[in-house]
């Protein structure tokens, strides 16, 4: 018995299956029940070039799925990796301020808030008014030279 020489022909009884009659050389050696060769005749031959294709299918899928579950879990460990990151700081931050009053006398705590406040507002993008200095009389100017770059549309026109 030859398994190459074998054709598949599809029929359907009442059941909601296909089912496959499975003949050599004319003779019928077999059944089986199979939902995807439904109302069609199909050789051996077709019919693993159809596994194989949705064998590659499949194996594209999975590498891609694969693929995107590791970004995934990338991008959610980055996440937390930050969040920790941030959390030690801000715990960090949170003991020097407790330490703070017993680091530093009451007069450098007045002046550090200060500088805080100062920095807070510098921070805020705004500058402060521009004030010109005077120069005191008697000082040299000294007049530099300043000289015209030329641009590639200056020499086309010459």
């Amino acid at each position: 018995m030859s398994v190459l020489a074998c054709e598949i022909v599809c029929g359907e009884k009442k059941l909601t299956f296909p089912l496959i009659y499975l003949f050599l050389e004319g003779e019928l050696v077999g059944e089986a029940y199979c939902s995807e060769f439904l109302d069609r005749r199909v050789s051996v031959w077709e019919a693993t070039a159809e596994r194989r294709a949705d064998k590659a299918q499949k194996v594209g899928a999975t590498a891609e799925s694969l693929e995107n579950r590791q970004k995934i879990q990338r991008k959610a460990s980055a996440g937390r990796h930050a969040h920790s990151l941030e959390t030690k700081r801000l715990e960090k931050q949170r003991q020097l301020d407790l330490q703070r009053q017993e680091i530093h006398p009451h007069h450098v705590q007045e002046v550090l808030q200060a500088l805080g406040k100062q920095q807070a507002a510098q921070m805020s993008g705004l500058l402060p008014p521009a004030v010109p200095r005077a120069d005191p009389p008697g000082t040299p100017v000294n007049h530099l030279a300043v000289r015209k770059l030329k641009r590639e549309d200056d020499e086309s026109l010459s």
